[in-house]
């Protein structure tokens, strides 16, 4: 019902969006707490679907996989890491709400907990592209904003690591264990199960001559051969479509808000209309005046 309003407040949407990725992190934290100190978690509350596996109990050695309220790590790996590239896209842009650049925080700190090579991965790409873009664009001001944010982050990560070092050996030993996990992702058996859905939807894809099974009625471990499976070849060339349909309808609102901006700012400003007004009241009661003296 909200989305058919007939007003619709983006940014509410937005902000809706966000609050969201402090609930998920705020459970990733409760479960966290719960793995290592045996607090109270329900999870007969978070995990009420019994057709999904859930995996709860997964360790990299001595280090615990925080799932959240999601299946697996690697869903909220995904899901904080897409919150973390949406709010640092803005926050170089100049945006300076307290809660982005604070989701930004969490949200890296929550693809921590997850310890998903997913989560690591989208981040990794994504920071690479955003200097990317930064440098082609040639923005000064964008290139200003992403040294001023990766730098502090690059020496803090440094900072913390070297006094863990100092104070905490066995704690650099699990992130060892940790990258060295994310790095050898292909022999681990999470990695393969993945890679067997995956094979699964193309194969569903195939015996349905290429129209797929259908929406929600098989699950891959991949964006792509999700859809291939539930859509089919049709169903991609329709998304394809609608996004390229959007993105000129974009482009065609964007070109438009520059030429109304230009053509405004080049419109000679109308005179002041009170001013008008007051002076040309002061001409007829002066020109009144006179008439009566005469």
């Amino acid at each position: 019902m909200f989305l058919i309003k007939s007003k619709i407040s983006l940014k509410s949407l937005m902000h809706a969006y966000f609050l969201s990725g402090f609930a998920a992190a705020a459970v990733a934290v409760w479960q966290l707490g719960s793995r290592v100190a045996g607090l109270p978690y329900p999870e007969s509350l978070f995990y009420l679907n019994p057709g999904w596996a859930i995996l709860t109990e997964q360790q990299i050695g001595a280090v615990p996989r925080i799932n959240g309220t999601f299946s697996e790590p690697a869903a909220l790996g995904g899901y904080m890491a897409a919150a973390v590239c949406s709010t640092g896209w803005l926050i170089p842009q100049g945006n300076r709400d307290v809660m982005i650049r604070l989701l930004f925080v969490v949200g890296l700190l929550t693809v921590m907990l997850s310890t998903s090579t997913t989560g690591f991965g989208v981040l990794a790409v994504s920071a690479a592209g955003v200097v990317f873009y930064a440098l082609v664009s040639g923005s000064k001001q964008l290139i200003a904003q992403v040294v001023r944010i990766g730098v502090p982050v690059l020496l803090l990560a440094g900072f913390v690591f070297a006094v863990a070092s100092a104070l905490a050996p066995a704690l650099i030993t699990s992130v060892q264990d940790v990258f060295e996990t994310v790095v050898n992702k292909q022999e681990s058996s999470s990695y393969q199960d993945r890679t067997s859905a995956d094979v699964d939807s193309l194969d569903a894809m195939v015996d349905t001559y290429g129209f797929g099974v259908g929406w929600g009625i098989n699950r891959s471990s991949s964006l792509v051969s999700g859809l291939l499976a539930g859509i089919g070849v049709p169903g991609i060339l329709g998304l394809v479509w609608f996004g390229a349909a959007l993105a000129r309808q974009v482009r065609k609102l964007r070109l438009l808000a520059r030429t109304i901006h230009r053509t405004a700012r080049n419109r000679p400003r109308p005179p002041n209309t009170w001013a008008r007004d007051f002076i040309a009241k002061k001409l007829h009661q002066t020109a009144r005046s006179h008439s009566c003296e005469r």
